[in-house]
């Protein structure tokens, strides 16, 4: 089974499919995670780029679950996000939905079994005209796509600010406070390997 876990961070959202014996390919563009296992280094514009040449002159390549987590700060509604800040100094703030473009575009290219698109809850009004209603919500964690519904019976939100914000001098804080818990990649995992095939059936 193959995934492809693109603005992948930490990797919170494939680590239980690469725990378990998936093929995991992760991109994110900050050189401060080349450590982070199945790691490419790559700006996903390069990398659609790149995917659009190799469909050419391959074909398009057989991936089970394609996961995408654009960056968030614009959908933000924390206090100091741009949107918020905009509102109090009283001007307009319309936020890029470039990334989640190139978001829908790599799914469109690769045409996978199954993907999902997370973001945090400030993105619904945003997103909907792009993307529709919501597929499922998690906690703080608001997923589009065409997946499996996940069982979260029993799921204990995690506290990310007490769990995993090492404080602000860290230059990967941003990363750590979008981490995706494990036992959330975990019941994604189990509802799509949960799914049987057409072919199961002959």
């Amino acid at each position: 089974m193959k995934m492809l876990d693109v603005f992948a961070g930490l990797g919170g959202m494939s680590e239980s499919f690469l725990m378990h014996g998936w093929e995991v390919h992760r991109i994110d563009n900050n050189m401060l995670l080349k450590s982070v296992p199945n790691m490419t280094i790559q700006d996903v514009r390069d990398f659609v780029t790149d995917l659009e040449r190799k469909i050419d002159e391959y074909g398009i390549p057989e991936i089970d679950y394609v996961h995408l987590s654009p960056p968030c700060l614009e959908f933000s509604t924390a206090y100091n996000a741009p949107g918020p800040t905009a509102q109090r100094e009283n001007r307009e703030f319309i936020p890029s939905l470039e990334l989640v473009e190139i978001s829908i575009k790599i799914v469109k290219l690769l045409q996978p079994r199954y993907w999902s698109l997370e973001n945090v809850k400030g993105s619904i009004k945003h997103l909907k005209p792009l993307l529709g209603e919501p597929r499922q919500i998690v906690d703080s964690m608001v997923f589009w796509g065409s997946f499996p519904i996940m069982d979260m019976g029993g799921y204990k939100p995690q506290h990310k600010k007490d769990k995993y914000d090492p404080g602000k001098k860290n230059p990967l804080r941003a990363n750590y406070r979008a981490l995706i818990p494990y036992d959330v990649s975990n019941r994604m995992r189990i509802a799509i390997e949960s799914q049987k095939q057409l072919t199961y059936w002959f």
